[in-house]
């Protein structure tokens, strides 16, 4: 596997150095072939919200200043820390200050092929078969804490269910020689944390969990691939006969080969009266499949886009072609002069600008230096009479989901 240049070009080592990793744990244990069938997928571009979640980890492991957050990322960061230390103080017991033997942040473990764990750095030479990095683990009297943070809105599976955690549980374990670890998710736009405790059997019986997946995994073929919702980040997706078994299955309850000579506004209409005809249950399970759907579609857009550019023989049935880029106003100062000079009205000028309110937000906390609740006072001082609210939208979600359960 070949080893990644960095933009000075020169080589960069991989920090999982090519084996499973903790973050991956989901997916290895619910489709064993997805880690080898990952390595020959091609990489995938970081999108924004990663890279948002790549800057506001690096300033809560003191790696980054906070002046490299936006107001809402700084946000983000501020509410993590304090569940984090709402945590800490839980798990040693105490109300006050943590005088913790040790603490570690962004710390990534390595098990070898002896079973050993080791710190994984740049000068490792160790044969590494697993990694997991923590965010921060906290160890006390034999005792340790790992905590996750997770930047997002999305669903994270609590800590009781959470694969990385437990793996990550046995490497701490056999890193420290710890008795107990509490693992933790810190996720504040999802609530509260959660938490679990893993005791001196329970971290035997994660080691084993760990060792029977990794086994499997290493002795897995792409006929045991397995869709589902794990499907979502693998970058193996678009060329997976599983998931795109599992996901044309969604689609073809409409059957969708039947209407496939009828032009686009009659299929649409077939569709829809047939979809409106499945039954209650029928509905939901596709419903539930339709994020696969999404994400099958998206793939398959993505591989083709990438062989438009390279591959000679896609390339006899498509090709990219250029679109000039929508134009937008960079220096709306010059443009209000030059549209004054023809008559164009301050008031009607102003009407037709937007500013986003995130935006706004930014520019306060670069000018007043507040964060948290004192910068929330301001902007809201800012907007106070100055913002209109549009009409509700509606969201379609799982009954269980809804606030307070079914209703």
């Amino acid at each position: 596997m070949s080893t990644p240049l960095d933009q000075s070009g020169t080589f960069q080592i991989d920090e999982r150095r090519g084996v499973p990793s903790a973050s991956g744990m989901e997916r290895l244990t619910n489709c064993p072939a997805s880690f080898d069938m990952e390595r020959h997928a091609p990489p995938e571009v970081e999108n924004d919200d990663a890279a948002s979640g790549t800057r506001i980890h690096a300033v809560l492991a003191l790696l980054a200043s906070a002046d490299t957050l936006s107001a809402a990322e700084a946000e983000t960061c501020d509410m993590c820390a304090e569940q984090s230390i709402l945590v800490t103080a839980d798990w040693a017991n105490t109300d006050g200050m943590v005088t913790p033997d040790k603490v570690l942040r962004e710390q990534r473990l390595g098990m070898t092929a002896l079973g050993r764990v080791l710190d994984v750095t740049t000068d490792s030479k160790a044969d590494f078969i697993f990694t997991g990095q923590a965010d921060l683990i906290v160890i006390k009297d034999g005792r340790a804490l790992v905590i996750d943070y997770k930047t997002g809105r999305g669903d994270a599976a609590v800590a009781l269910e959470n694969a990385q955690l437990a793996a990550l549980a046995a490497l701490v374990a056999g890193r420290y020689n710890v008795q107990s670890v509490r693992v933790a998710i810190v996720q504040p736009w999802a609530g509260k944390p959660t938490v679990s405790d893993y005791n001196a059997n329970g971290l035997e019986l994660a080691r084993s969990w760990l060792l029977s997946a990794l086994h499997e995994s290493a002795h897995s073929t792409p006929e045991d691939a397995r869709a589902g919702e794990w499907c979502k980040w693998c970058k193996a997706k678009s060329a997976c006969s599983a998931y795109k078994d599992a996901a044309l299955k969604a689609v073809e309850v409409i059957d969708p080969m039947s209407i496939a000579g009828m032009d686009d506004e009659t299929q649409r209409k077939a569709m829809f009266a047939r979809s409106m005809e499945m039954p209650a249950e029928r509905l939901a399970a596709t419903m539930r499949g339709l994020g696969m759907v999404k994400r099958f579609i998206a793939a398959i857009d993505g591989a083709a886009r990438m062989r438009a550019e390279s591959d000679l023989e896609f390339q006899r049935f498509y090709a990219l072609k250029e679109k000039n880029g929508r134009r937008s106003i960079s220096n709306v100062q010059t443009v209000a002069g030059r549209a004054f000079a023809h008559g164009v009205t301050v008031e009607d000028f102003t009407a037709l600008c937007s500013i986003a309110m995130g935006a706004t937000k930014d520019l306060l906390k670069k000018a007043t230096g507040a964060k948290g609740k004192a910068l929330d006072a301001i902007l809201e001082q800012v907007l106070d009479g100055a913002v209109d609210t549009g009409k509700p939208t509606f969201e379609l979600v799982a009954v269980g989901e809804l606030e307070g359960g079914e209703v």
